[in-house]
């Protein structure tokens, strides 16, 4: 397929009549801010063909692919922000673009809290709101993927996240010096076969649209209930920080709603990361270790397990090491086994692009449908743009909300 000549122009025109606009912005005291990061992988596979794999929308599926060219736009004022974030993508056959978030934000709400209003990833968990730049592995969590959909949980509609006084916990002496929060959501799911390939006539039938979702994903988006229509989501989180050395974030997530068929849909998940600084604020080795457990109870399949653990070392050197487990139980609706996936990782960091990475990972994967699978990806990042709001290529960025 020809790359989309139309989109990639008007997204261009767009972004210089947002940078012709900087002059008037600065006049009435607002800034806006153009960003950009790009990520490739080639893959290699064993055992196994790219559509027999259970991948993400936008994992790894083909021996090169273009994972994403996410541009950004964000404008800041007084009253109200504003975040763009449109996303590139060649899977192997062809070119795709797709709008990942669209929203706005009020940062004058009462008593600190954050008002958005929108399309958003949900602030769900450790990283279903952290996009494609901002993870060390190139492939999403099993359970993530199976639980949350390919593009992971995104709604449009609105979300309130409340700081919790410190008062609150005083009696709790671990909870004293706590940041915590609490963030309650509503709106409607996005459209899994929404994967930004061009519109779908909306009389498609059924048998096509999964035809079509086959296609371009590589493999059936009916491996288990995903969410539908309306949800509302919560979630209650907490900062610790004793000292500069170390941090611990802890949170739980709930999300309710229904699946395809209208049947009752549930999903929560507790989730712990911890961060370890040799010399605190300044260089040194640093450790990143987050896990997520999640379940999922529904109509359709009743209650089904998942959880992952990672943890990335990483050197001044600069090199990083790392290790993901991850483990999704079988789905006697949809006649699969539990499957496994092992992932080691080795990252190197350039000096001299101080926003770029190289990833070599390789997966070790029992496969749900039996059988096992080896894959070895390696992948380049690197960011454009003033990536200080953004995110950058260098590591321990992964699981850090927005």
């Amino acid at each position: 397929m020809p790359i989309p000549v139309n989109t990639i122009f008007i997204s261009l025109l767009s972004a210089l009549l947002l940078s012709g606009s900087l002059a008037w912005a600065q006049s009435i005291n607002l800034n806006v801010e153009p960003l950009a990061h790009i990520d490739t992988t080639a893959t290699v596979i064993d055992g196994a063909e790219f559509e027999d794999l259970p991948l993400g929308a936008h994992d790894p599926s083909d021996e090169f692919v273009l994972q994403g060219l996410e541009s950004r736009f964000t404008f800041n004022s007084p009253y109200l922000d504003g975040t763009l974030i449109w996303n590139f993508f060649y899977d192997g056959d062809e070119w795709g673009e797709e709008n990942e978030e669209a929203y706005l934000t009020f940062p004058t709400a009462p008593g600190n809290a954050i008002l958005r209003g929108g399309r958003m990833l949900n602030r769900f968990g450790v990283l279903n709101n952290t996009h494609l730049h901002g993870r060390e592995w190139r492939d999403v969590p099993l359970v993530l993927t199976s639980f949350l959909g390919e593009e992971g949980l995104t709604t449009e509609g609105a979300d309130l996240t409340v700081p919790l006084p410190s008062s609150a916990f005083a009696s709790v002496p671990v909870l004293r010096d706590a940041s915590i929060g609490f963030t309650l959501g509503y709106g409607v799911a996005r459209e899994h076969d929404d994967h930004g390939h061009g519109d779908e006539d909306e009389d498609h039938d059924d048998e096509l649209e999964d035809d079509h979702r086959e296609d371009e994903h590589g493999h059936d988006e009916d491996e288990g209930p995903v969410f539908d229509d309306g949800l509302l989501t919560a979630r209650l989180a907490g900062a610790f920080a004793p000292n500069e050395f170390h941090r611990l974030l802890a949170g739980v997530s709930l999300a309710l709603g229904e699946d395809e068929d209208n049947g009752d849909l549930t999903v929560g998940g507790i989730d712990l990361t911890y961060h370890w600084s040799e010399f605190g604020y300044d260089a040194g080795r640093e450790l990143n270790w987050s896990s997520e457990f999640l379940l999922r109870d529904s109509d359709a399949g009743g209650q089904q397990f998942g959880a992952y653990s990672r943890a990335l070392l990483r050197f001044p050197n600069p090199f990083g090491v790392g290790l993901r487990v991850g483990v999704l139980e079988g789905d006697h609706t949809q006649d699969t086994e539990t499957s496994w996936r092992i992932s080691p990782l080795l990252a190197w960091y350039p000096p001299t692009l101080p926003n770029a990475t190289v990833r070599l990972q390789g997966n070790h994967i029992e496969l749900p449908q039996g059988g096992d699978a080896q894959t070895v990806n390696l992948g380049f990042s690197i960011g454009l743009g003033g990536l200080g709001g953004f995110g950058s290529g260098g590591g321990g960025h992964e699981g850090h909300n927005h």
